[in-house]
């Protein structure tokens, strides 16, 4: 029977921060859109709810899994296109928090909309883009160190 390759620590405990912090983004994202028109006072502190979990998502990635020390050579070769994605996609959920930060000023409903929906479809190449990612790290020669 084949054993599954155990992870560093660290790199365990960073993959289920992300997976953590995953659920309370997609929490806050569900949460925005199920609004209604009687919840309309709610809406601008769940945007900035929202760019704010965008940004410590993003952050997250950047500053505890593209830590070198965790990957070979290899592994972030081979990961190349997934972690280009993964910085487009975080160029996009950064803008986001700028666009409906509060010294922003108003935006107007339709816009928001518009955002959201382009937002989904980022979260949903962010998503599949780490899941890629980490597989190829996970990888027994992958892992450095």
């Amino acid at each position: 029977m084949t054993r599954a390759p155990q992870l560093p620590p660290r790199l365990r405990a960073a993959i289920d921060t992300l997976l953590r912090r995953r659920s309370e983004l997609l929490l806050a994202y569900t949460g925005l859109l199920s609004l209604d028109a009687e919840e309309v006072d709610r809406l601008p502190g769940a945007v900035q709810r929202l760019g704010q979990l965008l940004t410590d998502y993003s952050a997250l990635w950047h500053f505890e899994l593209m830590d070198s020390a965790l990957w070979s050579g290899e592994a972030r070769a081979a990961a190349a296109d997934h972690l280009a994605c993964i910085d487009r996609t975080t160029d996009r959920f950064l803008d986001f928090g700028d666009r409906f930060a509060p010294a922003a000023g108003p935006v107007s409903l339709n816009e928001l909309c518009l955002e959201m929906e382009a937002l989904a479809a980022a979260l949903a190449e962010r998503f599949e883009a780490e899941d890629r990612a980490l597989a190829l790290l996970a990888r027994p020669a992958a892992v450095a160190g």
